[in-house]
């Protein structure tokens, strides 16, 4: 498989007596011919698990990264408005005397 090749050398005989080593030998070739070579990684299944889990991991801890740093943002706007709005404890004070 891969960037290899296979070589298979089937040896005959011209001699009557080995006729029928001969003719098995070529009946073998024909089939080693037909087979196919499938890549595979050498790898083991444990370890592929591992690297896909921890490769997910990674992706999540991002996600919540960014959604931290989304909420952080939400969460400082919100404390912006909501100072902006009521005012400091003093103004507050201050308007319910002029009110009053």
């Amino acid at each position: 498989g891969g960037n290899t090749k296979t070589v298979m050398v089937g040896t005959i005989s011209p001699c009557k007596a080995s006729i029928d080593e001969t003719l098995n030998t070529l009946r073998y070739t024909l089939k080693a011919k037909g087979i196919v070579n499938r890549i595979s990684k050498n790898e083991d299944k444990q370890l592929a698990l591992i690297r896909l889990l921890r490769t997910e991991v990674s992706n999540l801890q991002a996600r919540v990264s960014e959604q931290e740093n989304i909420l952080d943002i939400s969460t400082g706007q919100l404390a912006n408005l909501s100072t902006a709005s009521v005012g400091t404890p003093r103004e507050i004070n201050d308007t319910m005397d002029v009110t009053e």
